[in-house]
């Protein structure tokens, strides 16, 4: 006797992974695919996000658009009569999930569904009284992105450059020199040199970050000290994603495997980088940090709205979005648009 999980692939695939990682006591798992799933290699996805082995899966691919072969593939299948079988019917095509209900139900099988967005797994067949339970596994920020078939390029997703307590004061000394002119000429000045691994600052520099406490005091015997590339970014914007990193987690009670910062990701070849990145319940949240929404006379607005609005085709259709800036929006010389805050509404993403 062993319990089987027949599982329907398509491109949502968390819905599938919840369900493997859900149901305990699982002997083998079917996963029935597609020409267009396998070429995207959408079953090794879940594979790998499920933590289990390759030998525990078996790929059955059908032509999604045909009962008939649907049904002639699965008639290959061996199963004993004591077999316990269960069937998550959430992806797939409607063709799909028609053929395998049909055939599953003559069989005896358990057949459930999970809506997306939702931290519940629903039996439709057989019917029975108390037909919806709760999922109790939770995702991590590695997990749910390797079920979208996302490589994660980062070696640590919470490294900090400083430590929360000094990024909170950097937030006051940021608002309150923000105006100041010697300020913005060496926030601008060290923007031109991000990607330099050391820089090496001059008095006037020297002396602002020294009162930032950035810096210890110099010595006369001291040389003159030098930034290395992630102090740059630090203080030429990073600083804010790390203030929200540390306000997210602490408000959401999140361990780190459920949070990261800077996280760098690779698909299909294209990298990418995200500045906050976090899961909750399930559902992928991520947030783009903009100390201000117009430098030197561009407006960012557009292309952080780009490229959030992208995130579905990637991260699945309830992944959340937001831009997370300093600028006051609800101001009438807002540099935020009538026309950019109307996008955001229609894409879904919060400003």
């Amino acid at each position: 006797m062993s319990n089987i999980l027949i599982s329907l692939v398509s491109e949502q695939t968390i819905p599938n992974v919840l369900l493997i990682k859900e149901l305990p006591q699982i002997d083998r798992y079917l996963l029935i695919s597609t020409k267009k799933m396998d070429n995207w290699k959408v079953p090794n996805w879940i594979i790998d996000s499920s933590g289990l082995s390759q030998n525990q899966f078996q790929i059955i691919p059908v032509i999604e658009d045909s009962l008939s072969d649907i049904e002639k593939q699965l008639q290959h299948l061996e199963f004993d009569d004591e077999d316990s079988i269960f069937v998550n019917l959430t992806g797939g095509t409607k063709i799909m999930s028609i053929g395998v209900y049909s055939f599953f139900m003559k069989k005896g099988g358990k057949i459930f569904y999970v809506p997306i967005g939702k931290n519940v797994y629903r039996q439709i067949f057989p019917e029975i009284k108390n037909r919806e339970k709760n999922i109790h596994f939770r995702l991590g920020v590695k997990e749910y992105l390797t079920s979208y078939g996302i490589e994660i390029k980062s070696k640590n997703l919470n490294h900090l450059v400083k430590p929360p307590a000094f990024t909170m004061s950097f937030l006051r000394t940021y608002l309150s020199y923000s105006q100041e002119n010697k300020f913005q000429e060496m926030i601008k000045e060290l923007r031109k040199h991000r990607n330099r691994n050391r820089y090496p600052l001059d008095d006037t520099e020297q002396i602002f970050l020294e009162k930032f406490h950035f810096l210890e005091p110099s010595r006369g015997d001291q040389q003159r000290p030098c930034l290395t590339k992630k102090e740059i970014r630090y203080l030429t914007g990073d600083w804010l994603e790390e203030f929200v990193y540390n306000m997210v987690q602490n408000y959401l009670e999140l361990e780190k495997p459920y949070i990261a910062v800077g996280i760098q990701i690779e698909k299909n070849n294209v990298p990418n980088e995200f500045d906050v990145l976090y899961v909750y319940e399930n559902t992928l949240h991520v947030i783009e940090c903009k100390t201000k929404l117009v430098d030197n006379g561009n407006n960012l607005v557009n292309d952080s709205l780009y490229k959030l609005a992208a995130l579905r085709k990637d991260f699945g259709l309830s992944a959340s979005s937001y831009i997370f800036t300093l600028t006051n929006i609800g101001e009438e010389k807002s540099d935020i648009k009538k026309s950019h805050q109307e996008r955001s509404d229609v894409l879904g993403i919060k400003i």
